[in-house]
């Protein structure tokens, strides 16, 4: 267990999943699968909760989630394509550094923000894709003062193409 599941009250552990605040906050992943299902009902990840987990590829996350913690899935470089559920409302610094693999993400419209950084390193994104209205101002800012190379192209690219700036 690691150090953040002390923070939290009602813990459990369901299959190698550390749950805390009765089943609602995903602290730890301990399994080695290639793909999970986070459980509907969990609102938030805990930071680093997959973090450096190289074999997970697909996660697939409930409308439930409003949450994604600082370096949730950092290191986890076999990791593909990831849609951000509706109703997810922030993404933490460092969410998805250095996902390798990461070659595809969709963001609803609920987002309100994305942390510094939460997309470095992921040298393979291709398509980053904003469904509806979305706060482009918070998530430009989020990378202010940046250098362009932090900023994988396809995500510098739609967050500054002409939707972008309206």
């Amino acid at each position: 267990m690691n150090i953040q599941a002390f923070m939290y009250s009602g813990i459990t552990d369901i299959d190698g999943v550390i749950f805390g605040e009765n089943n609602t906050t995903l602290i730890l992943y301990k399994q080695a699968k290639d793909s999970y299902v986070v459980p509907d009902g969990v609102v938030s990840i805990a930071p680093d909760a997959f973090r450096g987990r190289k074999e997970l590829k697909n996660i697939t996350m409930p409308d439930s989630l409003k949450h994604i913690g600082e370096d949730v899935f950092r290191d986890c470089e076999n990791l593909t394509g990831v849609v951000l559920p509706n109703g997810i409302e922030a993404v933490d610094c460092g969410a998805f550094w250095d996902c390798k693999n990461l070659t595809s993400v969709i963001i609803p419209d609920s987002i309100q923000y994305i942390g510094e950084q939460a997309f470095s390193g992921c040298e393979a994104l291709q398509s980053v894709v904003f469904q509806g209205r979305t706060y482009h101002t918070t998530i430009r800012e989020s990378y202010r003062g940046y250098e362009t190379r932090d900023l994988p192209q396809a995500f510098y690219d739609a967050v500054n193409n002409g939707e972008a700036a309206k």
